[in-house]
């Protein structure tokens, strides 16, 4: 009799998606014309918090926003091309960074916006790193086993606002990061200097040059950097296990505790959350 009973009950809840998401359906959302998705009313969420939320509520993610018009600020992660998925042959897509984690298989999870070809122009000058503000309608999660992340898809697109990152600053901090990894710190420093005197508030470029001021030893100015990065892309876990990496080094495990208590909150299955949790165990220093 129990088992009967918790069958019944998971017969419901599966009767009660399909009654959600054809909800969903019946009020237009997924016809809705590019006009409408413009002109309509949308809370807005982040990329980071969307994802976080299909973690955290898989199916009943899906119950409650699939075919809805959505309002997604994040970071472009690329932009690529996809020949298919989930029933739609050939778009062109913007990628937004949404979770790096370690609860899944597959190494993130990432929002994907699918542009036809006949809207290219329209995100022609979309690159890495821009900061942008797109709606769309949400189709649900798509794997592919060629792909190191899992996916969460919308269609007809509509790009709201896009702060675009200056080519020159985007250049100068991509060198800063490869002259970083070849152990050329100085050259790193240089460039991510030239970056900040160009755009002030760019989190890469900050985070760039906390790291080689940590390599140097200079802790406090690595400290106001990864600051300044957790200030201005709060989305972003590796500003925080930076920082909280840096207190660790200069025995403030106390501050160090608080950083990871917030990572634990806003970015609980983050391989960068565990990293910092192990380093916090271990007291690992530079």
């Amino acid at each position: 009799m129990c088992c009967l009973g918790k069958r019944i009950g998971v017969l419901m809840f599966f009767v009660s998606l399909v009654v959600l998401l054809n909800v969903a359906l019946l009020e237009g959302s997924t016809y809705m014309k590019l006009d409408e998705l413009k002109q309509c009313e949308l809370e807005q969420i982040s990329a980071k918090d969307f994802t976080l939320s299909f973690l955290n509520e898989g199916l009943r993610h899906e119950a409650k926003y699939y075919g809805r018009p959505m309002e997604i600020r994040g970071k472009v992660r690329f932009t690529r091309r996809r020949e298919h998925i989930l029933g739609y042959s050939d778009m062109r897509v913007v990628v937004l960074s949404g979770y790096m984690n370690t609860k899944e298989s597959l190494a993130g999870t990432h929002l994907e916006f699918l542009f036809s070809n006949d809207r290219l122009a329209e995100f022609a000058d979309v690159q890495e790193r821009d900061q942008i503000v797109i709606r769309g309608i949400y189709i649900g999660e798509y794997s592919d086993p060629n792909d190191m992340y899992d996916v969460l898809a919308f269609i007809n697109p509509v790009i709201v606002s896009h702060k675009k990152t200056d080519p020159e600053v985007a250049k100068m901090i991509k060198q800063a990061e490869a002259e970083y990894f070849n152990k050329n710190y100085a050259r790193a420093k240089e460039l991510s200097k030239k970056a900040l005197d160009i755009d002030p508030e760019n989190a890469d470029a900050l985070s760039a040059l906390g790291a080689c001021e940590d390599y140097f030893k200079n802790y406090d100015l690595a400290l106001k950097y990864f600051d300044e990065a957790c200030r201005f892309d709060p989305d972003e876990p590796i500003n925080f296990y930076n920082q909280g990496r840096v207190y660790i080094t200069i025995g403030k495990k106390d501050k160090a505790k608080e950083v990871i208590e917030y990572m634990e909150r806003e970015f609980p299955f983050d391989q960068y959350t565990e990293r910092l949790k192990e380093a916090y165990k271990n007291n690992w220093v530079n």
